[in-house]
């Protein structure tokens, strides 16, 4: 028996457009954008020692990234935020902020909480503009910044809480 068939919008993304405050404010990444993929980059390693015919392959780590594409829409809270920090030319601390990643297709509930991971990212605006018949873009980078943290996110209240 085939399983249900999952749709992009179960698998959600939000950002802290608000970092440096005492209480995160996420936005749901997804007005402006038709592609939002996580590159996990894997590391690994391939070892073969002299008594082997074959190597052996180890996965390291991982250099997970979001490459994405935004559409401009003034009053988009996620759009205003990535403007601004290419506006300014952000770098270290002043490009960072937390990315939210939900599993809303683990739960058969409307609202959550769903499983979550939170990372500490930062933000590289790659280029802005677009053509004349176009509407305005931005593209950016979201690179992640160690190790996850795992938890739950709550759709209605948009609280992460991490779990022990």
């Amino acid at each position: 028996m085939a399983g249900e068939q999952l749709t992009r919008p179960k698998l959600a993304h939000f950002m802290d457009t608000a970092p440096g405050t005492s209480t995160p404010t996420y936005n749901r990444i997804g007005e402006g954008h038709s592609d939002l993929s996580v590159s996990t980059n894997p590391e690994i390693e391939t070892q073969q020692w002299i008594d082997q015919e074959s190597a052996t392959s180890f996965l390291k780590s991982y250099a997970i990234s979001i490459d994405a594409t935004q559409i401009a829409f003034k009053g988009d809270p996620v759009f205003d935020f990535v403007d601004d920090l290419g506006f300014k030319q952000a770098v270290l601390s002043d490009a960072e902020t937390t990315v939210i990643e939900a599993r809303i297709y683990k739960s058969s509930t409307t609202s959550g909480p769903y499983p979550a991971k939170r990372w500490r990212v930062n933000i590289a605006v790659n280029n802005y503009g677009g053509a004349g018949s176009d509407p305005l873009q931005h593209e950016y980078t979201i690179s992640v910044m160690g190790d996850p943290t795992f938890g739950t996110f709550d759709l209605d209240t948009l609280a992460f809480t991490a779990t022990a």
